[in-house]
Parts: C-alpha cells; structure tokens; sequence
C-alpha cells in the first residue's frame, strides 16, 4: 500500500511527490516502531489499522503539496475533520475482544505520531524547501 502511494505522489507532484513518498515511508516506519516499543498485539485488524493510518497522512501529504497555506492551519483542519473517527478509534480501543481492540490501539499510535512525525520532519522540510526557495530568487 506504501509503495503503490508513493508511487501516486512521484507521478503527481514530480519532486515534490518524491520527497513527500519519503515522508509517507519514514511515518510508516516510525509508527510500526512505536506499535512494536508499546507491545500492541498485531493481528490482522491491526495491519488494517496501520493501513487506514498510512492512507490518513498520505490525504494530509496531498493538501500539504496542494495548498500554498500555513502548515499549521492545515494541520488543525486535518485533525478536526478526522476528530470522529478519533473518538471512535479510542471508543474501539478499549474492547475486550483482541482483535477489535488492536485494531484501535494501531489506529490511535498512529493518529498520534502522524501528528507528532509531521510537526517535526514536515513542517522542517517545507521550511528548509522555502528557504531554499527563496535563496534562489
């Protein structure tokens, strides 16, 4: 699933898409330390979980690179138009039932380091590719 996005953002956004497609795979790869750190139990509806959170922040990807915006404002968009499924995905969490229950604890680490990954590597990234920018001009 990474890799058929990262491949959609290189043919949409050229350069721009490359080094998003970079971020997408390092907030792949931080969230399934932190699932493995946190001792989530991986089931199949966790590998479902993680899916959902990898398509999430690709969505969050693609406005980045569609919107001439602040990050910021962006970023609080984002969140508060995935809010509900937030709720619902702590809701799940608490289940007693392994499967279910793993499939929200998967779904919640990764809401919290999309989050996290992308105040610190994307905002950085889009600062640095503007300043570059600019030193251009």
């Amino acid at each position: 699933l990474t890799l058929a996005l990262y491949i959609v953002l290189i043919i949409r956004f050229k350069e721009r898409g490359l080094i998003a497609g970079n971020l997408l795979v390092g907030f792949l790869a931080a969230t399934i330390i932190m699932l493995r750190l946190t001792n989530v139990v991986m089931t199949n509806t966790a590998i479902i979980g993680i899916a959902l959170a990898v398509i999430i922040d690709y969505m969050f990807l693609i406005q980045i690179l569609k919107s001439k915006g602040n990050f910021n404002e962006i970023l609080i968009k984002h969140f508060l138009n995935w809010t509900p499924t937030y709720i619902i995905t702590v809701i799940i969490a608490f289940s007693k039932m392994t499967a279910i229950s793993s499939f929200g604890m998967a779904l919640i680490w990764g809401a919290m380091i999309m989050y996290i990954y992308n105040l610190i590597f994307t905002k950085s990234l889009i600062d640095f590719l503007k300043e570059i920018k600019n030193e251009k001009k």
